[in-house]
Parts: structure tokens; C-alpha cells; sequence
């Protein structure tokens, strides 16, 4: 979109600010860094736009890609070091609905509601996305979250269970 554009070109502006020096040229900024540049801008761009479209079960890398103008691979690229687009939309997705899952405000919501509110598609792709990253299954964990919970009156803010631990491995 324009307003994508528009953000990445003026975070590339900002950057070219801070003159980079090659070759003792002042104001010279060989090709390779202003694409990493650029590369930088669209990443924190696309992870904007995520984070806005989170629960938007139609969120897709080809989705994000189409917005921003680039290819499904140059996307990929830029979120290579997360396991690609696919990957981090999961992750952010799984982060939330875990927060959801042990929020005892939303106890009384079902496993399936919460998959759903984050994007999810179905109840069973969201199992099996949950066990396959946190090695079980969301019912048994927020059990033993609530069971943690009631037995020594912990603070969510104590990453005193692994699955707490992702969630902060996550930001």
C-alpha cells in the first residue's frame, strides 16, 4: 500500500541522515547498505501490518506481500531469520492465544473461541500449531496453568512454566 511505502521511505530518509562513510566519502552509501536499509523498513513495516491484521483469519504472507508490493519470496527473505512469514504470523498468533488461554478473566471462553479470535482457522489446525511448538495440547495447558495457578497464587508475571518462557522467548 501507498501508506506502507511511504513508511519505509521515510525510515530509509531518516537513516541516510546518519551519513555512512566508505572510502573516506562522506555521504556515500554503497547499494548493499541502502538495501539493507530498505530491507530493515519493509520488515518492521510487514511486522506492523501483522500485528494490525492479527486476527484476521485471511492474514497470509501472500496477503502481506500483496500489500507491500514485494513477492511471496522477497518476504520470506525478510523474515528468514524467523522461520519466514508463515512462521512468525503463527508464532505472534500463538503468543496471544496463550496469554488468552491463562488469562483467568477469559476462563470461561472456550479453547476453540480463542483459536478463532486470533486468526486461527480451526480448532484443530490451532492443536496441532500449539503442541507441535509447546509439545502439548492447549486444554492440558491451561490446566496445569490453572493448577500452578491455585496452588502457589503465582503472578503471571513469573515465568515459573515453560510455556510462560516461550511466551517471553517470543518477543
Amino acid at each position: 500500500t501507498a501508506e506502507a511505502l511511504q513508511a519505509a521511505e521515510d525510515l530509509v530518509a531518516a537513516a541516510g541522515k546518519h551519513a555512512i562513510t566508505v572510502n573516506d566519502s562522506p555521504g556515500f552509501v554503497t547499494n548493499r547498505v541502502m538495501m539493507l536499509m530498505v530491507n530493515e523498513a519493509m520488515f518492521l513495516v510487514a511486522r506492523r501490518m501483522i500485528d494490525q491484521h492479527l486476527t484476521d483469519p485471511g492474514l497470509s504472507p501472500q496477503s502481506i506481500a500483496e500489500a507491500l508490493g514485494l513477492s511471496r519470496a522477497a518476504l520470506y527473505r525478510l523474515f528468514a531469520t524467523r522461520g519466514g512469514g508463515a512462521s512468525y504470523i503463527r508464532d505472534q498468533r500463538l503468543r496471544r492465544s496463550v496469554r488468552d488461554l491463562f488469562d483467568p478473566c477469559k476462563s470461561h471462553l472456550r479453547i476453540y473461541q480463542i483459536a478463532l479470535q486470533w486468526g486461527f482457522s480451526s480448532e484443530s489446525g490451532y492443536s496441532r500449531s500449539f503442541r507441535r511448538r509447546l509439545g502439548m495440547a492447549p486444554r492440558d495447558a491451561r490446566i496445569a496453568r490453572s493448577l500452578a495457578r491455585s496452588q502457589s497464587c503465582l503472578d503471571m508475571d513469573q515465568p515459573d512454566t515453560v510455556l510462560e518462557r516461550w511466551l517471553l522467548e517470543l518477543r
